[in-house]
């Protein structure tokens, strides 16, 4: 009895100094965001930014925490839009104790931001800023356009987004994601997944996966299952999914359904169906390992295969929680500033760069790569990519290890970037193939 009373009283110690929304960020080491550039007469080339990625400035105070970033992933691209991810000196205020909205809950906007994943790099909403104006049966959508029909953003620019964070640089080197975060997933079908971000209300995003039971940190493992589902029964776009959508006025609707404007064109194609695992906003109450008393959180959404994203992928369209105002705007910028006496947590500098407790030889190498690394990083895998920004290799670890070796004889001569997913956060070296 006496063993069990201290462990209890260990767990609700836990439990009380447990602080995901100021421990989940990334905080610099230092490291200087690159990007892939590449043009029509160029290959692609790694390219330095000038400024360090991830989240600079963590600061807190009892009810509010705010987060400083570039908006600048250590690795970028390659992805196929004209722009270079610039330094968006980011700011985000989020209460420590988020509460749902009791009243009509707030929309999430189709277009602009959204949230702030882990490394703080922005991720935005459903829209790709082009709608149907109905100008011309011909034209699926314009600039602006009415803003009825909205332009899905992974129809539309799914291709132009790299691999890494599903993610492009956008107007003014705004670098934002737009549907799974791919290198901050290690997808673990076996794992409760980690939490990836964080939503203008302040609730969690995690993964893909979550305990089966909701309240039951002890039951199996399950993948989490969007609500949402094609409005496969609508052949003219004269209704919007929501409780008494019908749009009386022809001028307003969308183009009807055909091989020219399929569904899934548009945003509003989709509805909560009430299926799945998780609620019209994308999440649920539940216990996760961050949150042992329990949280609403948000979860991301893909397919059985754990390859194609499915909508609404982040978030639904509207917020579960109170949304901060200061956040919600087209692009973020400083518009406010830290509150006074809060805690401030800087990153530590290059001289504790944790990329200098990972070491691989031979570099280059013709055969194979060995890998070693302080198992105190705690590695549960790896990822090598191509210049490309595709994942060629991918290898599971476990805590107890601390090294591993990759067998190169299949890949093509070549650069290549090695990404160890630590449970302290991703780090990236590079390596080259030669024969």
């Amino acid at each position: 009895m006496k063993n069990l009373l201290i462990l209890s009283f260990l767990m609700l110690s836990f439990q009380s100094y447990t602080q995901p929304e100021i421990d989940s960020w990334m905080l610099s080491d230092g490291t200087i965001a690159q990007y892939w550039y590449q043009t029509m007469m160029q290959p692609a080339a790694l390219t330095s930014t000038g400024d360090s990625a991830n989240v600079q400035q963590v600061c807190y105070t009892a009810d509010t925490v705010w987060i400083r970033s570039t908006g600048l992933a250590e690795i970028m691209g390659p992805y196929l839009t004209p722009q270079v991810p610039l330094n968006q000196n980011n700011i985000i205020k989020l209460p420590r104790n988020p509460q749902e909205e009791l009243g009509q809950k707030q929309e999430v906007a189709i277009v602009g931001g959204i949230g702030m994943l882990i490394n703080g790099v922005e991720f935005q909403g459903l829209g790709d800023n082009n709608s149907y104006d109905g100008t011309s049966s011909n034209i699926p959508a314009t600039a602006g356009g009415k803003e009825i029909w909205n332009q899905e953003a992974l129809y539309s620019e799914g291709a132009t987004l790299d691999t890494i964070l599903n993610a492009h640089a956008g107007f003014g080197g705004s670098y934002h994601c737009h549907g799974l975060p791919k290198s901050l997933l290690p997808l673990n079908a076996s794992k409760h997944s980690p939490i990836i971000g964080f939503a203008y209300d302040g609730f969690p995003i995690y993964g893909p996966f979550g305990y089966s039971d909701p309240l039951d940190t002890l039951s199996t493992i399950a993948r989490m299952e969007t609500g949402y589902a094609l409005r496969t029964s609508m052949t003219t776009r004269d209704s919007l999914p929501e409780a008494n959508g019908t749009l009386n006025n022809p001028a307003d609707w969308g183009p009807t359904v055909s091989a020219a404007f399929p569904l899934g064109m548009y945003a509003e194609d989709y509805a909560y169906a009430g299926i799945g695992t998780l609620d019209e906003h994308n999440g649920r109450f539940c216990h996760t390992p961050e949150y042992p008393n329990g949280i609403y959180a948000y979860f991301t959404t893909v397919d059985a295969t754990l390859s194609i994203a499915e909508f609404p992928y982040l978030l639904g369209t509207t917020y579960y929680g109170e949304v901060v105002t200061e956040n919600v705007r087209p692009q973020l910028s400083v518009t406010f500033s830290y509150g006074n006496n809060c805690a401030m947590i800087t990153p530590v500098t290059t001289i504790d760069n944790k990329a200098e407790q990972v070491q691989m030889f031979p570099n280059p190498t013709a055969s194979n790569l060995n890998i070693n690394w302080d198992i105190n990083l705690d590695i549960e895998q790896i990822k090598v990519f191509n210049t490309m920004g595709q994942v060629v290799l991918e290898i599971g670890t476990n805590y107890q290890e601390n090294n591993t070796i990759i067998n190169t004889k299949e890949l093509q001569t070549g650069l290549y970037n090695l990404s160890l997913f630590s449970t302290k956060g991703i780090i990236t070296k590079s390596f080259v193939v030669t024969k």
